[in-house]
This record gives C-alpha cells, structure tokens and sequence, in this order.
C-alpha cells in the first residue's frame, strides 16, 4: 500500500466536472477524496473530517479561493493545512504574497504535474 493511500485531499471547486476529472487522477493514485463545491460545505469538511491537503479552485461564486484560503487559515487548526491552487485563473503574485498558498498548479497543466506537486507538499509534512 502506498503512502498516499491514507492521505485525504478535498477538491474545492463549484464546477461538478472538474471535480470528477480532480478526483479520477488522484484516485488513480491511491489518494482518498472528499469534495466541496462552496465554501460553507468546504469549511464543515474541513472542520467534521481529517484531511491532508486541500486543492482550490480560485473562480468560486460568493467568496474567491484567495478569500476562502484567508478564512481556512483563519482558523487555528488550519493555519498548518496545505493548500494548492488549482484553477484555469492566471497566477497573480500579488495574491500569492498575500495568502501564501503552498502551491499553484494550472487547470491546464498535465495530471503528472499535479500529482507531482501534492507528492512534493505532502512529503515534506
């Protein structure tokens, strides 16, 4: 059994189809997914299960990824949960600096890339 078998990453996206496609790839690698299309069903996940890593989407309706990275790390069990941008949005450096994301990977980058970045985040935790 591999490391990443026990490891639970929660996909916060508010399209259903990207989840899916999210899910199949880190699935496929033996990580365990839990999904959230808002931030209000994000933050009860966050709060009533263990995960391991977060994967956000930055174009979401109500709060964006940047805002909803600042309420996740609002929280003090939170402030040491990785999270990963993961969204068609071009990478703005001025938000980067701001929230401090632990990574930023493109929707449109391959599923090897991802993969390869959640490895590399989780390994060092």
């Amino acid at each position: 059994m591999s490391k990443e078998a026990n490891k639970v990453i929660l996909i916060i996206d508010d399209y259903e189809d990207d989840r899916r496609l999210v899910r199949k790839i880190l699935e496929k690698d033996s990580f365990t997914v839990e999904e959230a299309s808002g931030w209000k069903e994000a933050m009860f996940t966050i709060k009533t299960k263990k995960i391991d890593l977060i994967l956000l989407d930055l174009r979401m309706p109500d709060l964006s990824g940047y805002e909803l990275l600042g309420v996740i790390r609002q929280e003090k069990d939170n402030k040491e949960l990785p999270v990963i941008i993961y969204s068609s949005a071009p990478k703005n450096d001025d938000e980067i600096s701001l929230y401090k994301p632990d990574g930023f990977v493109s929707k449109y980058s391959s599923p090897k890339e991802l993969i390869s970045q959640i490895k590399k985040i989780l390994s060092v935790r």
